[in-house]
């Protein structure tokens, strides 16, 4: 489901303010629901680096972003609240990203029980969750690289 526009706004609202970093990659959510999300990040001059492909930089902030994008959606409005963190990442790369880079991250639903396990639990809970990054024009192709990120949610107090 693609977001509103209000959805999009605010997040590019809080990425400016807040992670500037992200708003500089320019992303743009492509769809957005409690079981997957799709960001696009565009292949400009600011994400590219020297041999014309996808910057490092770059691909590493869409991952993050796609994962804890993911996160804030499927536990917002729970039971009680979880503050979602990174604890390390892993990066695969297959082929160079030379076209705007799609980052698909389908864990929705390991997500959601992680949330209840830590609110239940009142532990910090982590496991791995996967990043796939496709080039725009090869979107049913095998993926330009794949991350790894260690999410850990813990429960507010």
């Amino acid at each position: 489901m693609k977001p509103s526009f209000l959805t999009r706004l605010k997040y590019s609202l809080y990425f400016m303010t807040k992670i500037p970093m992200i708003f500089r990659a320019r992303p743009r959510i492509q769809r957005l629901d409690r079981e997957e999300i799709q960001i696009l990040i565009p292949f400009r001059r600011r994400n590219r680096n020297h041999v014309n492909s996808m910057y490092l930089g770059a691909l590493v902030v869409g991952a993050d972003l796609a994962a804890g994008l993911l996160a804030v959606e499927v536990t917002r409005g729970g039971r009680g609240r979880v503050t979602p963190i990174f604890k390390d990442i892993k990066g695969e790369f297959f082929r160079r990203t030379e076209d705007d880079a799609v980052f698909i991250c389908r864990e929705g639903a390991a997500i959601r029980s992680m949330a209840e396990e830590a609110i239940r639990s009142g532990e910090r809970v982590t496991a791995p969750i996967t990043v796939s990054v496709y080039e725009s024009k090869r979107l049913q192709d095998e993926p330009s690289a794949r991350f790894e990120l260690s999410l850990s949610l813990k429960k507010k107090e």
